[in-house]
């Protein structure tokens, strides 16, 4: 054990400097000896208390004030034996040899006290600036935090390069298990254990271990073991462990109320849709089915009544419904696989101008009376993605235009690019949307304020969106070219393959 003690390589850095400073101390007082002793010889100038107050003032500049009290005390024994009469002795030769010395180390004392504090004072305040700059970094990490595992990493990285190297985190379970366990000390197991169940806040165990409780609404959530360092301002680095504490807390409370509020927010949205949807498929199943079972039992009653023409039209009126429910249920089809994130596009070359013959004539079949006229250049860049997919994403918005726009208006078709993107739009002479409601037509079941008409279920801009942004697309509303009406903008980015080409 003395073996133990006496090796430095054991010592804390504090006790290393304090053996350097009493080295140090002891070195001072036999330099300024000597140099007193040769002014003397060779310059005959008599000055040794100054020499041996400049030696008392070093020490306190250098390593404090115990250290320069220290020196104060070997100068007085150097002085009197080397430089008062008799030499080599500790004796005095009379009174004002004794009130001489006791002037010297009464000034000794005073300076170096003075001194000392001035270094003691700085040091303390380099201390607190540490402290102070490592809770700021702290606070500002944590603040960015966005998961609990890197809020308490943050802790105990911020304790260690703050106040000791020696710290871990553990982490309490719900069933108030502890987890990490093997990276602590070996023989902390139980007592981190017992540490949890006693609910104490902080407690100190063996080999200087100390433990703080992190608790979360009252409830623990991690506990914090450090090694303090030996000598270490105690006070403020106590206090510095207690604040890392408490803001790794907030910010667990603060990720777990975020979790909580995200939670609750996607109940009252799915409530929301699950309202809407069901709304809208009161609304849009029982119109086409009435209609339907309206038109076949005329049929089946009156059919033999009714003359060609009329048959003609009910059986037409079966056949336009039914395929309005095919839609609506293709639509709620379509939405479903994009929420669940099912949609695997496929990655074929798109020849967009058949895309747009495609479109035209699938509205020409549907509403023969309106107009879709295609603004396009002769050769438009062939881009990435899935044709049917991107058909649908385009009659999708056709059909709002179709909708919303003056029966005698035209709708528009159009494809332009630059060297880096292609853009598709649909433009219509339309009502046109606000601002502050372009962002939410491509929400679900978004109908514009205001509006008179309810048709469709409010999904088809939705998942046009959700088809294009599938194949890596981006989707805006804008204003029409002329100020009026409704621009709807698909945006695809060139391949690098055909902008080499």
């Amino acid at each position: 054990m003395i073996r133990d003690a006496l090796d430095w390589r054991t010592w804390s850095p504090k006790t290393r400097r304090q053996a350097l400073g009493l080295a140090v101390g002891l070195m001072l007082p036999l330099g300024s000896a000597l140099i007193a002793n040769a002014l003397d010889t060779y310059l005959d100038v008599r000055a040794p208390s100054m020499t041996f107050l400049v030696s008392v003032l070093l020490a306190a500049i250098w390593f404090g004030r115990r250290i320069a009290l220290a020196t104060a005390l070997f100068a007085f024994f150097i002085y009197n034996f080397y430089l008062t009469e008799p030499r080599n002795t500790f004796g005095f030769a009379g009174w004002e040899d004794v009130l001489t010395l006791l002037i010297f180390v009464g000034t000794a004392v005073l300076i170096g006290g003075l001194a000392g504090n001035l270094h003691d004072q700085r040091a303390r305040a380099q201390t607190q600036v540490q402290i102070f700059s490592g809770l700021f970094a702290v606070s500002r990490d944590m603040a960015d935090q966005r998961d609990e595992e890197g809020a308490l990493a943050l802790l105990e990285a911020g304790v260690r390069q703050v106040v000791a190297p020696s710290a871990v985190v553990f982490a309490v379970t719900a069933d108030g298990g502890v987890r990490g366990l093997e990276r602590g000390p070996s023989d902390m197991d139980s007592v981190l254990r017992v540490f949890v169940e006693s609910g104490a806040a902080t407690v100190d165990v063996s080999r200087g271990w100390r433990l703080q409780m992190l608790r979360v609404s009252g409830a623990p959530a991690a506990v914090l073991a450090w090694q303090p360092l030996a000598g270490a301002a105690s006070a403020e680095h106590n206090i510095a462990v207690q604040l890392m504490v408490e803001l790794a807390a907030n910010t667990l409370e603060r990720l777990r109320y975020s979790r909580r509020q995200v939670e609750l927010d996607a109940i009252a949205a799915t409530d929301t849709l699950r309202t809407a949807l069901m709304s809208s498929m009161s609304h849009d199943f029982r119109t086409p089915l009435s209609t339907i079972l309206t038109s076949a039992s005329s049929l089946q009653t009156y059919g033999d009544q009714f003359n060609p023409a009329t048959r003609a039209d009910l059986l037409a009126s079966i056949q336009e419904e039914a395929e309005r429910l095919n839609r609506f249920i293709g639509n709620i089809l379509d939405m479903t696989r994009l929420d669940a994130g099912a949609l695997k596009p496929r990655a074929d070359w798109i020849d967009l101008l058949e895309v747009f013959d495609n479109v035209k004539e699938r509205v020409a079949k549907r509403s023969p009376g309106r107009s879709l006229r295609i603004v396009a250049p002769a050769a438009v860049p062939a881009i990435r993605g899935d044709a049917l997919l991107l058909e649908q994403a385009v009659l999708n918005v056709v059909e709002n235009a179709l909708v919303h726009a003056p029966a005698d208006s035209e709708i528009r078709l159009g494809a332009e690019y630059s060297e880096r993107a292609v853009r598709l739009w649909v433009e219509d002479d339309g009502p046109g949307v606000p601002a502050s409601e372009r962002s939410q037509i491509f929400d679900k079941f978004h109908r514009l304020k205001g509006t008179q008409n309810t048709q469709g279920a409010g999904l088809g801009l939705a998942i046009s969106k959700g088809f294009v942004e599938a194949m890596q697309g981006g989707v805006r509303a804008l204003n029409g070219s002329d100020g009026r009406g409704l621009r709807v903008e698909f945006e695809f980015p060139l391949h690098a393959a055909l902008e080499n080409s």
